[in-house]
């Protein structure tokens, strides 16, 4: 499976706008293509210092996929990593990727059913954090996060942990691994942040094992909480 990962940043006056150009436009649009392999559409958004991140993530089955929906939005099959976006989101943003980012699935763990108080209102949270290795210990770091960090997490069984997701990028001289976990809302983020023997005020801070360490070349230090604005699944 792939994840076709793009950011745009907004001004935060114009935030609220651009997510409805997202919902009513180009989430409509990307469905409407009817691609085969499509599997979901995820809108996360992030509140950061003078400005508001979003992140869109389009779940495919494979770059047959990939290269099926470019070619859908008139790109080239070889121009698939082209970004493509319309002339009332370039009004509202600030700046955005113009190279697509297509990581592989390399890991999904689901974990228990969420565990919700009937009626309680709640804000599905992404945690996301990113670590790079070199290519020759990709392989020996991505074990780690199969055999140490997710069984790890899971058996904290944290109500309100959803799933964790490991993908993976080969980039010029690295290898990049993007981990995100799925959670009900903040809450069930600070329980897991303390049943891991941190803080709740710390919830931001990344948790990294001794054997993660030795063969991550850097990572981040603090990991990041976006709000999930917008779930489609085709």
């Amino acid at each position: 499976m792939i994840a076709r990962v793009w950011r745009g940043w907004t001004a935060h006056q114009n935030a609220d706008a651009f997510e409805a150009v997202l919902r009513t436009e180009s989430l409509p649009n990307a469905l409407a293509k009817n691609i085969a392999g499509l599997r979901e559409i995820q809108v996360l958004r992030l509140e950061r210092l003078g400005e508001t991140e979003f992140i869109t993530i389009l779940w495919l089955d494979d770059m047959d996929a990939v290269r099926a929906l470019a070619v859908a939005r008139g790109v080239a099959e070889e121009d698939y990593e082209k970004s493509i976006v319309s002339f009332s989101a370039r009004e509202l943003l600030r700046r955005w990727d113009f190279k697509v980012e297509h990581y592989e699935v390399r890991e999904i763990v689901r974990a228990a059913q969420p565990r919700i108080e009937p009626g309680k209102a709640r804000t599905l949270i992404a945690r996301v954090w990113r670590g790079w290795t070199t290519h020759q210990n990709a392989d020996a770091y991505e074990t780690v996060l199969r055999t140490q960090t997710f069984p790890s997490a899971i058996a904290k069984d944290v109500g309100g942990l959803r799933e964790l997701q490991a993908l993976r990028l080969e980039r010029l001289g690295e290898t990049e691994f993007l981990a995100i976990v799925w959670f009900d809302d903040v809450d069930a983020v600070r329980a897991f942040a303390a049943a891991r023997g941190v803080a709740e005020d710390e919830h931001e801070k990344s948790v990294i094992s001794q054997r993660a360490r030795e063969v991550l070349r850097r990572y981040d230090f603090k990991v990041e909480h976006y709000e999930v604005k917008e779930v489609v699944r085709t």
